[in-house]
Order: structure tokens, then sequence, then C-alpha cells
């Protein structure tokens, strides 16, 4: 135990701190510090205190997430495990003749089961390889056809395709992130992954699991609901074009995509063009 205390300290001394965190973190204090003396603001002492155990539990996220090395380190700590579960990416950028590649992929780091958690690791990149693959393979199509019908070498542009991922949720008990991925070509091949993960079981959440039982009337419902109210309250800021009929919404479908937000809701979500048309873009709904 002291051994993985002392390398994790090591770890945390060798990391680089952003020169903007630094700034910011010291403007911070300055600003505590004249409000402390400003005697229209009663703030107390504490507040200087505050802010300092905030500055430092910034730079320990900060490392968790900037070194992987250390967030695996911690990981291993007993005490200090859950504050680790956190995912862990690799990520490159690639240019040829017909694309360009932003591509970052995660992996997911900490759960009990080593077992699932390579299973779940080597599924994400299975995924990821054969859609990196078949966006290499279109892009070296348009650009055989771009040529074969009359486009010239100054007007030709290679694909962009861009792959990322985004944390929604986690806690001591839920991981839940996305992978997407898009490309300048045609938004037809955008796809989105959803991984909702119970770290007590080690398996992942179906919208039953966290709605119960007849979670697919209440999901419904309450879609339906926020619907009729965009429908009956335009915004100003957004296009929404519901499609109508069996062509609109009719109910969530089995493999409905899904994330735990921020809030610890469920959020379900709907492609581009699946129940409304292409300008109003993909569809999201708080499940309440």
């Amino acid at each position: 135990m002291e051994d993985k205390l002392n390398n994790i300290k090591r770890e945390y001394k060798n990391i680089i701190i952003p020169k903007e965190l630094d700034q910011m973190v010291d403007k911070t204090i300055q600003k505590a510090d004249k409000d402390v003396r400003n005697p229209k603001i009663r703030f107390g002492r504490g507040l200087k205190v505050a802010v300092a155990a905030l500055a430092v539990c910034s730079m320990f996220v900060l490392a968790i997430n900037t070194n992987e090395s250390l967030a695996k380190s911690i990981a291993n700590v007993p005490v200090l495990g859950k504050v680790a579960e956190v995912l862990t990416f690799v990520d490159y950028e690639r240019e040829t003749d017909t694309i360009t590649e932003n591509v970052t992929i995660p992996e997911v780091d900490g759960l009990n089961d080593k077992d699932i958690q390579d299973k779940i690791n080597k599924e994400i990149q299975a995924k990821m390889d054969e859609q990196i693959k078949e966006a290499e393979i279109r892009a070296e199509e348009y650009k055989e056809a771009y040529f074969a019908t009359g486009g010239t070498e100054e007007n030709y542009n290679p694909i962009e395709f861009k792959l990322d991922y985004e944390k929604k949720y986690s806690d001591d008990s839920i991981l839940s992130f996305i992978i997407y991925h898009h490309e300048t070509l045609a938004p037809a091949y955008a796809e989105t992954y959803y991984y909702n993960i119970d770290l007590n079981t080690n398996e992942e959440l179906t919208l039953e699991d966290v709605l119960g039982e007849d979670y697919i009337n209440r999901a419904n419902e309450s879609v339906r609901k926020q619907i009729e109210e965009l429908k009956a309250n335009p915004s100003e800021d957004r296009h929404y074009g519901f499609f109508e009929g069996e062509a609109g919404f009719t109910s969530i479908s089995e493999d409905q995509g899904f994330y735990i937000n921020s809030d610890k809701k469920v959020v379900v979500v709907f492609n581009k063009y699946e129940i409304a048309d292409g300008a109003t873009g993909p569809l999201e709904f708080v499940i309440e």
C-alpha cells in the first residue's frame, strides 16, 4: 500500500501543470483575498481555505484525466479506486491524399471484473477500427468518382473523418459515455454508440434497469409530451420539423440509444431524420 502511494506521489509531481491553470488559481485566490478584506462582503476566513481546496481538487482531477499511468495507479489503491473510474484514451491525426482522420478512441479502466473490462474495450476497438476502415474505403471511392466525372485537382478536397467520445456521467455506481463519428462526405454516415455501465455488476445498463418494468410506456409518454410542447411553443433559436403519422415518433425502439446526464437522469436520443427532418438534427429527450 505504501509503495503504491509513493508511486502515485512521484507520478503527480512529474505532471506538468498548464500555465493557464496556475493563472486561473492565482486570480481566484487574489479575488477571494480582496473580497475577504472588503467590508461589504463578509465571507469569513474559510473562503480562502475553500478556494485553495478547490484549486487542489481541480489539479487532482486534471492529473487523473491527463495522466493515464497516474489514473491507473490510483485505481489500484483500494481507498482511492472509485475516484479513478474514468475513461482513458489514445488519439491521433492522420492525413492521406483521400482522407483526414482525427481519431480519439476511449478505453474503460477500473472495473472490478477485468474480463468484462477487456471485452468492452475490445468491442470498442473493433467497432471503431471497422468505422475507420469503411470511411477510408468511402474516401477512396469518392476520389475515383470525383475525377471520373470531371473533377479537377485544384477543387478536390479529401474527406474529413472525426471520431471522438464524451463522458456523460460518472460516479461510484454508473459510468455513462458515448462514442461518435461523422464525416464530411454525407450525414448518413454519422453514428453514435452508447455505453452505460453498472460499476457494481460490471454489466451494461438497459432502459428497463434505470426506468423500471414499465420503461416503454414511461419513456413514450415523456417523449410525446415534450414533442407536443415543442410544437405548441416553437423556438426562435431552433427549427423543429417533426414528421407526422407513422413517419414520426411512435415509440422508443428495442435498441434505443440513451445516456445518463449530469443530473443522473435518462436521456433518450433520436438520430437525424429518425423522427424529424434533417434541419432539425438529432433530438434528445430527458425522461422524467
